[in-house]
């Protein structure tokens, strides 16, 4: 770990004095959505765990300080097969969980706690530098405008830095059921985010009945789930991409 924080150091006092080259490259993206179990039932809705993935990155030639630019903004749209219900879930605020580690975030938000996962930064977008760990802890947070709030406390241990990210739930109609706007602050030094990992489900009571944060079935004729992301960054055009997931029906 000490020769980890070193290393970042010294990157991040080069970028700041400008020491280092100038950046070449263009941004590439992917992004891979996975709903478990794969097998499901063919009309009803049944518990399910959803992971989302994406990964940032440039084209070659890439290199030097700020040759990956940072994602500012998230769009996801996962299948219309796929739901969400954030019934009996208490909600935490962003406010609580800021400028504090992933153990003392979850003391304050345990009973809101809702997924985790993981994130690789590079220090100032360069793909050249140390991969970064950070780790990642969803809560359920309170609604805007009606809408349920998904918090991403994202906890960078190795240079103290956390950053909550607010994702909305917004329904839409046709091939995709609902989509999830994350808007990404900018990190210190043009920090870029490379690997965003997150795997969120939860089960509740209330009111009698049971609910299930994520569901899933496989209801299409072509047993394929659709996802789709639109990713906008600081200094380059968006990305649109597609991904498509295999199901089974039982």
């Amino acid at each position: 770990m000490r020769r980890k924080l070193l290393g970042v150091t010294a990157v991040a006092v080069a970028l700041a004095v400008g020491l280092v080259g100038s950046a070449s490259g263009t941004n590439t993206q992917t992004m891979d959505v996975i709903v478990l179990p794969t097998k499901l039932p063919k009309n009803k809705l049944a518990p399910a765990t959803l992971e989302s993935k994406t990964i940032t990155g440039c084209k070659s030639p890439c290199s030097g300080p700020g040759a990956i630019k940072p994602v500012t903004r998230a769009t996801i749209y996962y299948d219309h097969n796929s739901g969400y219900d954030t019934t009996g879930i208490p909600t935490c605020t962003a406010a609580q969980i800021e400028n504090t580690t992933t153990q003392q975030a979850k003391a304050k938000c345990a009973p809101a706690l809702i997924g985790s996962g993981q994130a690789k930064v590079k220090v100032g977008g360069d793909p050249n530098s140390g991969d970064v760990s950070a780790v990642i802890t969803a809560f359920n947070g309170k609604p805007q405008g009606g809408k349920p709030l998904v918090l991403l406390h994202t906890r960078v241990d190795a240079i103290g830095q956390t950053t909550v990210l607010r994702g909305t739930l917004n329904n839409v109609s046709g091939k995709y059921g609902f989509r999830l706007d994350v808007v990404v602050p900018q990190l210190p030094l043009n920090t870029a985010a490379t690997l965003f990992d997150v795997k969120v489900a939860r089960t509740t009571h209330a009111g009698g009945k049971t609910h299930h944060l994520i569901t899933g079935r496989c209801g299409d004729a072509n047993r394929t789930e659709d996802f789709k992301g639109t990713f906008e960054y600081a200094g380059a055009p968006p990305i649109t991409v597609i991904d498509t997931d295999k199901c089974t029906v039982r």
